[in-house]
């Protein structure tokens, strides 16, 4: 069943306060293992696969080496990001997850009889995806600066040249792209919070975006595939990146922007993609009106 509140799409399906040391970074301190990072978004029916994927162009972006996801309760564009504590984060293996209904990689359409696919646009090579690929309709919101470091699952090195594919929903719980009554109206024309970016030699790649809103179904995530380079010819993963539950409601009681996504409490164990456990997947994340981010991803 779906419905609609407040112009968002609503659908069936688809706790620690943030405090400047976490489990996972605590945990870390005693194992030390690589460090790296990211974030995510949303609620619809995600059953749905998505198969074929574009090609695109376009420079690399670069990237550091230390963990940094930063959150502020302003417009992405405006925040300074914020200096991350390094600290050893266990190398995680995500499960694969559906690319949910609005993946825009060519594999179905927009809702108005096109393909959506930003994927076969050179411009999706960035590193800020907080505005359309044209740079205009920048979306307001909590500031969120994201490192993801990508290894090897064998050897548990630096996969260098990876192309990683990030999407996710706006605040209000809609994603660019695509239209119809699922996505709460017609965002066909938008290309806002996607973006391509390949890692250097360190695994490491950088992501400007705002913290995702959520919907009822879904808890907060991101959607991420990751390719073997470039040319985007080779997916190796799609998944998607969770928050943990209480931190993802303090980061939102800091901006009133964020009010409805704290009255639609769906979480991890609700969440009828997560409702198997997060572990694998879960950000870690410090601070409190400012947070850091912190994740190692092992594929192929």
């Amino acid at each position: 069943m779906m419905g609609t509140a407040g112009g968002r799409a609503v659908h069936d399906h688809d706790h620690l306060p943030v405090a400047g040391l976490t489990r996972r970074r605590a945990m870390g301190l005693l194992g030390g293992m690589g460090v790296a990072v990211l974030a995510g978004c949303v609620a619809r029916d995600e059953t749905v696969a998505s198969d074929t994927v574009g090609s695109g162009s376009g420079a690399p972006q670069a990237s550091t080496s230390t963990a940094a996801l930063s959150l502020t309760s302003s417009v992405a564009s405006s925040a300074p990001p914020v200096q991350p504590t390094t600290v050893a984060l266990p190398w995680l293996t995500p499960p694969s997850e559906t690319g949910g209904p609005f993946p825009a990689n060519g594999s179905n359409q927009n809702g108005g009889g096109a393909l959506a696919n930003v994927l076969d646009k050179a411009a999706v090579f960035r590193s800020d995806m907080a505005a359309d690929l044209d740079g205009s309709n920048r979306q307001a919101g909590i500031a969120l600066t994201m490192q993801i470091r990508v290894g090897h699952t064998a050897s548990r090195t630096a996969f260098a040249g990876a192309a990683v594919y990030l999407w996710h929903c706006d605040v209000g719980g809609h994603y660019s792209a695509y239209g119809g009554g699922m996505n709460g109206g017609d965002f066909t024309s938008r290309s806002y919070l996607r973006a391509v970016g390949v890692t250097d030699a360190e695994g490491n790649v950088n992501f400007t975006s705002i913290l995702p809103g959520r919907y009822q179904g879904r808890a907060a995530h991101i959607h991420f595939m990751v390719f073997s380079d470039r040319t985007l010819a080779t997916r190796l993963l799609t998944s998607q990146f969770a928050f943990d539950d209480s931190e993802i409601d303090a980061l939102y009681g800091t901006n009133p922007v964020y009010a409805a996504n704290l009255r639609n409490a769906t979480y991890n164990s609700r969440d009828n993609v997560f409702n198997g456990g997060v572990e694998n997947q879960l950000l870690d994340l410090s601070g409190t009106t400012a947070a850091h981010a912190a994740i190692n991803i092992l594929v192929g």
